[in-house]
């Protein structure tokens, strides 16, 4: 499968990030991880995903939330 790469300008509204969270199309996650991310600043980062992706599918992943769990989080992505 041929990949590329979503690129996402971060920035954090209200809140930090003190656990490692990655942002993931699918099972692909960024290497980037959000730890660290306070409020109001800014991180670029990259997540491989399959040509054919548009991004609709972006989530925050993280080993430290239960399988039910889910991360909200706002999103404009641009074609």
């Amino acid at each position: 499968m041929k990949l590329k790469c979503l690129n996402l300008i971060i920035i954090a509204m209200a809140v930090s990030f003190y656990r490692d969270a990655w942002f993931a199309i699918g099972n692909i996650r960024s290497a980037t991880t959000l730890r660290g991310l306070l409020p109001g600043k800014e991180r670029t980062i990259e997540v491989p995903t399959a040509v054919s992706a548009d991004g609709s599918n972006l989530q925050i992943v993280s080993d430290h939330i239960l399988p039910k769990q889910e991360i909200e989080f706002e999103a404009n992505i641009q074609k």
